[in-house]
């Protein structure tokens, strides 16, 4: 029987592929990218708690960070 991993990685793959796809339509293609990018996040997360290379406490400030430096450049696009 698989485990709770591998079910995981799946519906991630789902959704990035999901996220993809959508990017084809001009109407649906914000919402596209946001899936992509939050499958995408998952991803990284599941690899790293799997391999256990970071703690939860790094990822937490990689995010934070990453979060701000996102908005930061987010906020200057016109």
């Amino acid at each position: 029987m698989p485990s709770t991993i591998f079910y995981l990685y799946l519906i991630v793959a789902v959704a990035v592929i999901s996220g993809i796809r959508l990017l084809s339509s001009p109407e649906y293609a914000r919402w596209g990218n946001i899936i992509a990018a939050i499958a995408m996040l998952a991803a990284i997360v599941l690899i790293l708690a799997q391999q256990e290379l970071l703690g939860v406490g790094s990822v937490a400030v990689a995010l934070l960070i990453g979060s701000i430096i996102g908005a930061a450049l987010a906020i200057q696009v016109k």
